[in-house]
């Protein structure tokens, strides 16, 4: 439901500045929003939730809100997904989109996949194909 609902609101098609910005605040709340507070103080499920649909950080927490991992995670999905982190987060310079975007592995402390290269071989265009096999 989040990666359709997050979908959803990537495809729609807003070209007033102020129309945008109402209808992104509206499309933060999320299905999450009805689910028990025992879930949204979950760090496990609300890195899960933020991983799928970064705008869930708007229903975590209070506590998660304030949890770097997490904001980190949101920001990497959604980049605006920042101004529902905790205030004092938002200012953070390591938590600023372009700095997430430059990280293509994994915020600290954070599980990052285990990939094991099967093969190699370089192609007449000169790049290299490379076959590989999820570990983790």
């Amino acid at each position: 439901a989040l990666r359709q609902q997050g979908q959803a609101f990537r495809t729609v098609g807003i070209e007033r500045p102020l129309l945008a910005d109402e209808v992104r605040k509206v499309a933060a709340t999320t299905a999450l929003q009805y689910s028990p507070e025992e879930l949204r103080r979950d760090p496990d499920f609300m890195l899960a939730a933020v991983r799928e649909y970064g705008f869930a950080i708007f229903d975590a927490s209070e506590e998660l809100r304030q949890d770097r991992n997490l904001v980190f995670e949101g920001v990497r999905r959604d980049s605006e997904a920042l101004e529902f982190a905790h205030g004092g987060l938002q200012n953070d310079p390591e938590l600023q989109p372009e700095r997430v975007s430059q990280n293509h592995v994994a915020g600290q402390g954070l599980e990052v996949p285990t990939l094991m290269v099967d093969s190699a071989a370089r192609m007449p265009g000169g790049g290299l194909e490379i076959t590989v096999s999820r570990i983790s």
